[in-house]
């Protein structure tokens, strides 16, 4: 399994992490498709706590929405399936 690790300087210290994102969609380009070993990148962190840190911020809109949609058809399955239950 191919991983990812980068290395960020924040004031007088050096910090090393691995997360590309806090949430990434399973059907995205792989981590290791997207990023080069030894390219520059931007790295945001918590000004709190800049040992949090990620390469992509924010979560995909498009993967929000399939969640949602999948849920709201669960719900609307698990709903029909009590009203019709109890009709019996």
């Amino acid at each position: 399994m191919k991983t990812l690790e980068y290395t960020y300087r924040v004031g007088q210290k050096t910090y090393m992490a691995s997360r590309a994102a806090f949430i990434r969609v399973p059907y995205s380009t792989p981590v290791y498709k997207t990023y080069r070993k030894g390219q520059k990148v931007k790295v945001r962190y918590d000004p709190r706590d800049p040992a949090r840190a990620v390469l992509e911020p924010g979560a995909p809109v498009l993967g929000i929405i399939a969640e949602f949609a999948v849920s709201a058809i669960l719900i609307l399955i698990g709903a029909a399936g009590l009203v019709f239950g109890f009709r019996k």
